[in-house]
């Protein structure tokens, strides 16, 4: 029995022996898949991290043909050096513009049908190089830009643009400060007049005219547009106390109290008080006043005595 016993034992210790090289094995297999997976996913983090914060991508660039030139637009949140360009085969022309980030330039275009090689240089040295682009500018073509002059209007507080145009008219647009662009419809391919009323304060008024040829006329100016008259109501005992106030001036005032009309002519001034008395009871009143430019505020209130 006893050797019964011995030789099992024995035949259990050679099979545990047998097992362990493919234990290890495995074990070996399972570790070197374990490190593939933790190696990818380090890198994959790496990546993403890269994607997501990595560099700035090129300059945007856009051309566009306007009449005998084109027009430049380069924008590039890191900044830019130069913008390098020719014409053909020609040499290159620089434009300096160091460090800024939004860039317009106009050049020249040549007669006949040329290309144009462009490329930017940014604040760290990185050359940017574009496709070229070919523009067609044929000898006699119509150049001249269409003219643009803004004034004031025929009613007080108002601006007039005048446009005229030696050919045709394509587009006429005006924008106030950052807004959205409003156009104005063209009734007459060579001339164009609109009035439009100015924005209360100091305001940027753009206009911009294009024609048939793409030539494209923009002009940009400080409006500065008149404030209403400011009106205040109040009460002192039996009196309603009348403030008015002006910035280029008071002309004239209209009140109706109670179904009566009175008017304060010449009045003149850029403050002016005027005093009222009340009946006993509701009060109403309706209050009109004009400045010297003709812009008027209107008020209307009840006073109860």
């Amino acid at each position: 029995m006893n050797q019964i016993l011995c030789i099992d034992n024995k035949a259990g210790q050679s099979n545990s022996l047998e097992m362990k090289p493919i234990v290890r094995f495995f074990a070996v297999i399972i570790i070197l898949f374990s490190l593939i997976l933790i190696s990818e996913g380090i890198y994959s983090l790496c990546f993403e991290n890269k994607e997501t914060t990595g560099a700035i991508g090129t300059p945007m660039l856009k051309t566009e043909m306007n009449g005998s030139t084109v027009v430049i637009n380069v924008e590039y949140a890191k900044g830019i050096d130069k913008i390098v360009y020719s014409w053909n085969d020609g040499s290159d022309n620089i434009l300096q513009e160091t460090g800024k980030t939004k860039i317009q330039e106009t050049i020249d275009l040549p007669i006949g049908t040329n290309s144009l090689n462009l490329s930017v240089i940014d604040t760290d040295g990185k050359m940017t190089r574009y496709a070229k682009e070919q523009f067609v500018f044929e000898e006699g073509m119509d150049t001249n830009k269409p003219e643009i002059t803004m004034s004031k209007g025929s009613t007080s507080g108002n601006i007039k643009i005048a446009i005229t145009e030696d050919e045709k008219l394509e587009k006429v647009t005006y924008q106030w400060n950052s807004e959205d662009e409003i156009e104005i419809e063209i009734t007459n391919d060579k001339y164009l007049e609109k009035e439009i009323q100015a924005k209360e304060g100091q305001n940027t008024l753009t206009v911009k005219a294009t024609d048939k040829s793409n030539n494209v006329q923009t002009i940009t100016k400080t409006i500065k547009g008149s404030l209403r008259p400011q009106v205040k109501v109040g009460r002192d005992g039996n009196y309603l106390v009348i403030k008015l106030t002006d910035d280029d001036g008071i002309l004239k005032m209209e009140y109706d109290l109670n179904g009566t009309k009175n008017t304060v002519n010449d009045i003149n001034q850029k403050e002016y008080e005027y005093r009222q008395e009340l009946t006993t009871g509701e009060n109403f009143v309706t209050i009109t006043v004009y400045d010297i430019n003709g812009l008027t505020t209107v008020y209307k209130g009840k006073c109860v005595i």
